[in-house]
């Protein structure tokens, strides 16, 4: 699904485990990831994206526009 989210199994021989990640943008870059861990006992891939997907996006959505509004304040006081 290109940059718009990842999956990545990764096992421990005692604990099942996989990672969900999305993109944060800040002015049409990647900024950073925003990832999910979760237990593979606990939640299936299905139920992972089917839950949980939408929510993390919005919240790296979130995450990215408040960067934005961040360096626009501080180019602002800069410019004061």
């Amino acid at each position: 699904v290109g940059s718009e989210m990842c999956i990545r199994d990764r096992s421990r021989a005692d604990l099942k485990q996989s990672v969900l990640a999305v993109p944060v943008f800040v002015n049409n870059r990647i900024f950073a990831p925003l990832a999910l861990r979760y237990l593979e006992s606990a939640l299936s891939a299905r139920e992972v994206l089917d839950t949980l997907l939408a929510p993390l996006r919005d919240t790296a959505r979130e995450i990215g526009h408040a960067c934005e509004l961040a360096q626009g304040e501080t180019q602002a006081n800069n410019t004061n």
